[in-house]
Formats: structure tokens, sequence, C-alpha cells
């Protein structure tokens, strides 16, 4: 009986080609470091556009709700405190956000990194 159900399973894994490890080898290795690179992958490749747009409007509203508590001006270490995203992911979010006009990337004397909201700073600045 055994040999009925062991051989359908292996014959579906076979068709599958491998996806099935392919998809889910790096959650079952034991070395961490390729599950959280796999995971950061996966929602980076989700970021750029391959999800819902739900997900990507969420975490902009709350990078904007963030730059307003902040009087408008963010870095990328702030995005990840405020949010819990990565930081290629919180990088890859602020590099595509900061081609519109509601942001602008700065970068000081030190390179650092800071990114800013114009019309909020400009509506805190009217208050």
């Amino acid at each position: 009986m055994m040999f009925f159900i062991f051989v359908p399973v292996l014959f579906i894994l076979a068709l599958a080609g491998g996806g099935l490890f392919r998809r889910f080898g790096n959650a079952l290795s034991l070395d961490p470091k390729s599950r959280k690179d796999e995971d950061e992958d996966e929602k980076l490749s989700r970021l750029d556009g391959n999800s819902d747009i739900s997900e990507q409007d969420s975490i902009e509203s709350r990078i904007f709700r963030l730059a307003q508590s902040l009087n408008g001006k963010i870095n990328i270490s702030d995005i990840v405190i405020a949010t819990g995203l990565g930081v290629r992911e919180a990088e890859a979010i602020m590099d595509r956000m900061s081609g519109s006009m509601q942001v602008n990337m700065q970068v000081d004397d030190r390179g650092r990194i800071a990114y800013e909201f114009p019309e909020i700073q400009s509506r805190l600045g009217e208050s």
C-alpha cells in the first residue's frame, strides 16, 4: 500500500522539475543566511512590481506618515525602524519614490543620504 502512495508522490515531484525545492529549498536549508537572503529577494521582487498595488501603497503611505512625523526629512534607518522592512527593501522603495516630485534624495558632505518630502516640509513651514 505504501508503494502506491510513495511512487505517485515521487512522480509528481519529478514532473515539477524540482520546482518545489527551488521554491522552498532555501526555506528548508539549515543555513539561516540563505533563508534570510531568499526572504529579502522575494520581498524585493514583490516591491519592484510583482505584488499587490495595495501592499506598495500601504508601505508608501506609512513612509509618508513617518516623514510627516519627522518634519519631512527621513533616512533609511528611520524607515527600517518604523516599518520593519529590511535595509535593501527600504532602499529599493526609496529609490523608486525619489524619482517623483514628492521625494528628493539629498547627500550631505559625509555621504549620508536623507530623503526630503518638499510638500510636507512646505506644509509644516506654513503652520
